[in-house]
């Protein structure tokens, strides 16, 4: 009955089974199907989707060598790890990695993905540590190092309504106590 809501085309090749010459039974039923329903292959662009394969930012380098393994899994080259080798080193996402690859000939494939592990260990342990991203504090020195190699004083209390121009300021400053314990307000310049 599921060969009729099927459709005709699998009905014909249930009822061709049994005709063949071959007894009905499951095993030569579905293998008439899958012979049916495999797709064609097209080695072609087999080829071309593992010559476009790039190392997305986020994946690691083992995931990005099983996906290249698969890719060449349908592809029908001569020598399969010759081709996931030359891809790995085109479309790895590291020039650091890509260029310690191609310093050494004839690297194994352990020992790529050992050094891939490696590098990418050291670029987290870098911007754990500091190395990856500046802070504030980093941008703010830098900014006072710029300023003092060109001779020009940097301004730490910056009031957007005052014009550039001026560089001493009208504040009122505590004075210290007199002789009978009172502060006295005195306007002093102060230089920012």
């Amino acid at each position: 009955m599921l060969s009729h809501l099927s459709g005709p085309l699998i009905h014909k090749i249930v009822k061709s089974v049994g005709k063949e010459g071959l007894p009905f039974s499951y095993t030569n039923l579905k293998n008439a199907l899958m012979a049916h329903f495999k797709p064609l292959a097209n080695p072609n662009y087999d080829q071309f989707l593992l010559r476009q394969a790039r190392q997305q930012p986020e994946e690691s380098v083992d995931a990005f060598y099983a996906h290249l393994r698969e890719l060449a899994s349908t592809c029908t080259l001569l020598d399969n790890e010759d081709e996931i080798h030359s891809q790995f080193i085109q479309g790895c996402s590291s020039a650091k990695l890509r260029e310690s690859i191609l310093q050494v000939h004839g690297m194994s494939r352990a020992t790529i993905l050992t050094l891939g592990r490696s590098k990418k260990t050291l670029q987290g342990m870098r911007h754990t540590y500091g190395g990856g991203s500046t802070t504030a504090c980093q941008d703010q020195t830098r900014q006072c190092d710029r300023h003092s190699e060109h001779g020009q004083k940097e301004s730490t209390f910056e009031d957007p309504k005052r014009p550039k121009s001026l560089s001493l300021v009208q504040r009122p400053v505590p004075a210290p106590r007199n002789v009978f314990g009172t502060r006295e307000k005195v306007h002093k310049c102060v230089e920012n």
